[in-house]
């Protein structure tokens, strides 16, 4: 095991795979691992990792050949030695000034959107709140609205979760917007020339072009219709960002429903994904998930006791050694007055 600036590099001896590992990006999509054999390398297979945030690219210059893994403006270089007893392990930086002038740029303007997307957030919380104090009759002589007070109470915590979530994409945005736009890149399959392009369409070219055409025109709230048509065009790129990260997070659940072996009874592999079958499966088991409650089991296992993943729940429970603690959720279902609306599995 060789460490090479912060990097592991590690060649295992078995099947002569050379595996590169680094942290996960976020919404990383990835299907499949590439495997590609190097004549340079003696032979050797070198198969990506999935937690790899871009495929490797063979470089071949002169009478040499070389496998280079990118992460957004670094590089890490592998070429075997000048005697093919060890490889050569070179970082290289790929960003220059401009690149990252005109990326924080681009952040800059979307970290601009996601303040207007959190102060409007912000603002339908607190519509929410004066409407249940209005309701309420507190702020006038009006009576007391039953059916919208408890209306009001139940979506005040749906509308929260909603907005905490929606804020979490805009900061996923703005990183990825740094990080040149890889998720755009990685989901879409485009040229990453083609994708540059249209940031700067979206970020400078857009926005540029109907400034002028307010100025040309005289009118005095040029810069009130620039801006509006600024935050308009990130804001429609954002939704597009969003819409795709939320694909894929639907189609990584039918998937894993389809082919983990703890939660395909019922489903055929064989079939196509987006089908009734696994759509309902996936609503059941969010809803089993967030309203059924929770139980913490702490297990203690001595040297001659088996793993309690090889255990099922009750032959795990029969051990003298188990805790269990009921969460909050838990006790709520299992309430007499409850017995309608929860059943026990």
């Amino acid at each position: 095991m060789e460490e090479v600036e912060g990097q592991e590099v590690a060649m295992a001896d078995g099947d002569d795979v050379l595996s590169y590992s680094q942290s996960v990006e976020t919404f990383g999509v990835h299907r499949g691992q590439r495997i590609k054999n190097l004549n340079a390398f003696g032979g050797i297979k070198v198969k990506d990792h999935f937690s790899l945030s871009n495929p490797s690219s063979t470089v071949q210059f002169s009478d040499k050949e070389a496998i280079v893994f990118v992460d957004n403006t670094q590089q890490l270089v592998l070429q075997k030695g000048e005697d093919d007893d060890f490889f050569v392990a070179r970082h290289v930086s790929t960003g220059t000034p401009g690149l990252f002038l005109i990326r924080a740029a681009y952040t800059l303007v979307t970290v601009l959107m996601t303040g207007v997307l959190f102060v409007f957030c912000i603002q339908v919380v607190l519509f929410l709140f004066l409407g249940l104090a209005i309701e309420t009759g507190l702020t006038s002589q009006g009576s007391f609205n039953t059916f919208a007070v408890i209306g009001t109470i139940f979506a005040i915590p749906i509308f929260l979760q909603g907005m905490s979530q929606t804020m979490t994409f805009a900061n996923t945005f703005c990183i990825d917007t740094w990080k040149g736009s890889k998720f755009i890149k990685t989901v879409f399959s485009w040229d990453s020339v083609l994708v540059d392009w249209i940031s700067v369409f979206v970020f400078i070219c857009l926005p540029l072009v109907v400034g002028c055409i307010a100025l040309l025109s005289g009118t005095k709230y040029w810069w009130d219709i620039t801006s509006m048509v600024w935050i308009s065009s990130i804001f429609i790129y954002f939704i597009i960002f969003s819409c795709c990260a939320v694909f894929y997070e639907i189609d990584g659940c039918l998937e894993l429903i389809r082919f983990h072996p703890k939660l395909r009874d019922g489903c055929n592999p064989d079939m196509n994904e987006y089908n009734s079958t696994t759509f309902k499966r996936a609503v059941l088991l969010r809803q089993r998930q967030k309203y059924g409650g929770y139980k913490y089991v702490a297990y203690t296992r001595t040297g001659v006791d088996p793993y309690p993943e090889n255990l099922s729940y009750s032959e795990v429970k029969s051990q003298n050694s188990v805790k269990t603690i009921k969460g909050l959720m838990a006790r709520f279902s299992q309430l007499p007055c409850m017995s309608r609306f929860f059943y026990k599995l």
